[in-house]
């Protein structure tokens, strides 16, 4: 059962990348009173660094979880199905 949950995780991590890296843009954006939109990078000073290009592209990213959502949810049934098929052939004295 460990196993199968952390293939879980790990799915669910790879899949969910590209809506952490917006919410992590997102936040530190707001936490600064920056404005990021889709349209092009603004700047953000942060410690006297521009950050508006770096947010702008972790913004860009959710775009991705178009392609990684599908494919995590495919890759979380192609998982239980291996752990159920190999789980069963590990059972002893089973038919």
């Amino acid at each position: 059962m460990r196993g199968l949950l952390i293939g879980y995780a790990i799915i669910a991590l790879l899949a969910g990348s590209p809506v952490l890296s917006v919410l992590a843009a997102s936040f530190v954006a707001s936490w600064n009173g920056c404005t990021l939109h889709e349209g092009f990078a603004n700047r953000c000073v942060m410690h006297g660094i521009d950050i508006g290009g770096l947010l702008y592209s972790m913004g860009i990213l959710g775009w991705f979880m178009l392609i990684t959502l599908p494919m995590g949810a495919v890759s979380l049934i192609a998982w239980t199905a291996v752990w159920l098929i190999t789980r069963k052939r590990q059972a002893p004295g089973t038919a």
